[in-house]
């Protein structure tokens, strides 16, 4: 619940033709029905992004912020894999693409959540050895 409905709303905002039934988001394209349930809520990546997260903080000694935005990163990077999958099945829907609904899930969860995961590995760099080149500055 406070993965699926926040997600389906951010979801909806930018499709706009969902609705929230028994604690699932439900969403039409054409004759396909689209599921925002438990299944894909992202509570998984979630897990795996508070795990990075932890490990930075102790390995490199990162802000406790970066934590406190995983829950927001987790809701918008779903709200990103729902609508890339929705419009992924719409460009293939001339093959067919029904009968490969679970692999476009799969794929687009993967490519995106792994795509997120890359993006703040890399800002965390980044802003470490900004962080690391001014304390440097304020010794010397």
């Amino acid at each position: 619940m406070i993965f699926i409905y926040p997600t389906g709303f951010l979801t909806n905002a930018f499709y706009g033709t969902g609705f929230y039934l028994n604690s699932e988001w439900v969403y039409f394209l054409d004759n396909t029905k689209f599921v925002l349930g438990e299944s894909c809520s992202g509570t998984t990546f979630f897990s795996i992004l508070v795990a990075y997260l932890i490990y930075a903080k102790i390995a490199y000694n990162i802000s406790l912020l970066w934590l406190l935005f995983a829950y927001p990163i987790t809701l918008i990077s779903n709200s990103m894999r729902v609508l890339s999958s929705i419009y992924a099945h719409n460009v293939l829907a001339s093959l067919k693409a029904q009968s490969y609904g679970d692999y476009i899930h799969v794929m687009t969860g993967t490519v995106t959540f792994l795509s997120c995961l890359l993006l703040i590995a890399v800002l965390i760099e980044k802003t470490r050895k900004v962080h690391n080149n001014e304390e440097q500055n304020i010794t010397t």
